[in-house]
């Protein structure tokens, strides 16, 4: 298992940063590559989601199962594709000065041939994590400026 911690200050108000976080419309405008969102059928009382992305030269798909959205107390979600799963723990607090602190973290889980794959690409695993909340605080406070 490897496991990565974020923690991100977003220059929007809370209400709008949990409402943008939520917001499935937009999913493209800060997840690079996606292509696809299809709902699925709910498992277990959760909602389910399969993203297509374009990846490199092919498509990565994933299963979305959102475990938990209490936001912004917590969202807890896993991301699966064959032999990895990433299940992922964000929580949204206001900051004194009216912004959206991001707290989360990742933990991915690995079977079969991916177990080894993730010993050499620890480094890669962590910068993708970092990378996807970059990108939604981004379009969070572009956002919050329009507003």
């Amino acid at each position: 298992m490897l496991e990565f911690h974020v923690r991100e200050v977003i220059h929007s108000p809370l209400k709008d940063t949990v409402r943008l976080f939520r917001q499935r419309s937009t999913l493209s405008q800060w997840q690079p590559g996606l292509i696809r969102d299809e709902a699925l059928e709910p498992q277990n009382g959760s909602a389910r989601y399969k993203l297509t992305f374009q990846w490199g030269r092919g498509n990565l798909v994933l299963t979305e199962t959102i475990l938990q959205d209490s936001l912004p107390e917590l969202f807890v979600a896993t991301y699966a594709s064959k032999g990895i799963t990433n299940k992922v723990h964000y929580t949204f607090t206001e900051t004194p000065e009216g912004n959206t602190l991001l707290k989360g973290t990742s933990e991915f889980h690995f079977k079969g041939l991916k177990k080894l794959i993730s010993l050499f690409m620890r480094n890669a695993f962590e910068r993708q994590t970092k990378l996807f909340i970059k990108y939604f605080k981004s379009f969070a406070e572009k956002e919050a400026l329009r507003a």
